[in-house]
């Protein structure tokens, strides 16, 4: 959004202009339309400052978002890993059980 903001000499020759001919009501109105135009600019970076503020934490909330799944993801790894591991002790303590109990029976 652009605004057209003129100068005072500008504004000063578009008044003697329109008196010239006699169309005071037009200036006025133009007059008008310019301050709307110029507030509406002098609220636009508000806007636009909301709008990144918005999109800052959106952007922060989504990498917040990754990493908690990327530790869940390394956690269930470990956590299947060390499941593997203690039924690999238990294999491994069974295996030597029943080792045991064949050479007792030898014996």
């Amino acid at each position: 959004l652009t605004a057209v903001v003129r100068t005072n000499r500008e504004e000063q020759a578009f008044g003697r202009w329109q008196s010239v001919f006699g169309n005071r009501q037009s200036t006025n109105r133009h007059r008008h339309r310019q301050t709307v135009v110029c507030v509406a600019v002098s609220r636009m970076p508000f806007v636009l400052l909301l709008f990144q503020i918005v999109a800052g934490l959106t952007l922060i909330l989504f990498v917040i978002h990754y990493i908690y799944y990327i530790i869940n993801a390394i956690a269930g790894d470990l956590q299947l890993q060390q499941q593997l591991q203690q039924q690999q002790q238990q294999i491994l303590q069974l295996q030597q059980n029943v080792y045991r109990q064949q050479q007792q029976q030898q014996q």
